[in-house]
């Protein structure tokens, strides 16, 4: 009876155990990372985790914005200049993950903002010619002015904020 006893809890051990001979999956190191960071503190481990994860699970789109929007707040953590390459190629490369881009877009917006308090006031001219109107409004994003167009009544939208703040050309 001993002897039986002792090979189901053998079997029980061995079988019960899951993580044993399974390698781990990006998902798997992306909660170890966030982990590092969150609950250790630890940003430089985080961000070598993140870093080993995206070189790893380079073909997980869905996984890779992820990683990079939290590689992105690490660095802003530390006051790393690499923070808005990071949601750059998020704008870039997984315009597909729209949650992630989305994300990335409020980032770099903020990162932009932040370097203009930072630095003083700058003023920029990013609308000129004759169908101004100095009484319209920005939307709550701060991407667009709204205003009327005398000429016709039509209610219009002129994109004000530089096209590189949102990865886009032209």
């Amino acid at each position: 009876m001993n002897r039986t006893v002792h090979i189901a809890l053998a079997a029980v051990v061995a079988l019960g155990t899951p993580s044993v001979g399974r390698p781990q999956t990006g998902a798997d190191r992306f909660q170890q990372a966030l982990k590092k960071e969150r609950v250790d503190g630890d940003l430089k481990g985080a961000i070598a985790l993140y870093q080993q994860i995206l070189k790893e699970q380079a073909e997980d789109h869905s996984l890779s914005a992820r990683v990079l929007l939290q590689l992105g707040a690490a660095y802003e953590k530390q006051g790393n200049a690499d923070a808005k390459a990071a949601y750059q190629r998020i704008v870039r490369d997984f315009a597909d993950q729209t949650e992630a881009a989305s994300a990335a877009r409020a980032r770099l917006a903020t990162l932009s903002l932040a370097a203009v308090v930072n630095g003083g006031t700058t003023v920029r001219r990013i609308w000129a010619g004759a169908g101004i109107d100095p009484e319209g409004a920005p939307t709550r994003d701060g991407r667009s002015i709204t205003f009327v167009d005398w000429q016709t009544g039509d209610l219009a939208v002129h994109e004000s904020i530089a096209a590189e703040v949102f990865g886009r050309n032209g």
